[in-house]
């Protein structure tokens, strides 16, 4: 799992860590990442409410799996996610209620992938650039 949050922009937090369980699937393994950068916006956004900042709307979760990003979107019982655990489908229930907005990005345009895949230099040298915010 590997998330990171911007707010207005920069960088504030990120996070990178071995998932405790075992996916069955890469669909799980990433609604799983999704599911735990979901709940760190949640933290952010009652964070910027407690100090007086309104967050309007939904805060965009970005998520490299198509399957992972509509799983958060449906009600509907799918088969092939029957095995994923309840207590991961926080994700749905966030999006349902209008707090974040899990929508989907291709994969090499995902920021957070420095955090947990294996990058060519090029491309870790390009992600970095766009997360500082300037040439690296």
């Amino acid at each position: 799992t590997g998330w990171m949050i911007l707010v207005g922009g920069s960088l504030v937090a990120w996070y990178s860590k071995r998932q405790t369980g075992i996916a069955q699937s890469t669909t799980e393994a990433e609604y799983v990442a999704a599911g735990a950068a979901a709940n760190e916006v949640i933290w952010w956004r009652r964070l910027c409410d407690d100090l007086g900042y309104e967050v309007g709307g939904p805060v965009t979760v970005w998520c490299d799996n198509r399957a992972a990003s509509l799983l958060a979107d449906h009600e509907a019982r799918f088969d092939a996610a029957k095995h994923i655990q309840i207590r991961f489908h926080v994700l749905r229930q966030y999006q349902k209620q209008g707090l974040v907005n899990v929508q989907w990005r291709q994969s090499a345009k995902m920021w957070a992938d420095v955090l947990t895949k294996n990058c060519t230099a090029k491309h870790f040298r390009s992600l970095v650039s766009k997360i500082m915010g300037g040439e690296v």
